[in-house]
């Protein structure tokens, strides 16, 4: 084997090492999708939905690194409490939590994006599932 081909498949090698590093597979499902969305390791998602009961809205933020991860709040205070009855920091109880998947259910309605996709789901549900890294515990 020469050293171009020796060199070439060496490159091709470190490019599937880092693509599989890097990306991040979910499969997203409903009642009107089934579709796998590739993501990148840096990228975020959300859902955003109106509290029913505050009538606030509400945005649960979350990254891709290890499956489903560093996941934050935002609404107004009065809805913190409604959701912790004043017992914990929402913020900081959320932001160590991890999982591979998510399901939102909604009437009302909620939506759900992912990188640059969105989905919207009312009255039904969305199951996003996060394929890869593997969850090791």
């Amino acid at each position: 084997m020469t050293v171009t081909v020796r060199r070439l498949i060496g490159l091709m090698l470190i490019l599937a090492l880092a693509a599989a590093l890097l990306l991040r597979p979910v499969a997203v499902r409903s009642d009107s999708t089934n579709s796998i969305v590739w993501l990148w390791a840096w990228q975020h998602g959300s859902a955003s939905f109106t509290n029913s009961v505050t009538e606030v809205p509400v945005q649960i933020g979350f990254g891709l690194l290890y499956g489903f991860d560093q996941f934050s709040m935002d609404t107004d205070e009065k809805t913190q409490q409604y959701y912790t009855h004043g017992v914990y920091d929402i913020g900081q109880r959320l932001s160590g939590q991890h999982t591979r998947i998510l399901q939102y259910c909604s009437i009302v309605g909620i939506n759900v994006q992912l990188g640059s996709r969105q989905f919207q789901v009312t009255d039904g549900c969305l199951k996003i599932e996060a394929l890869w890294p593997p969850q090791l515990f």
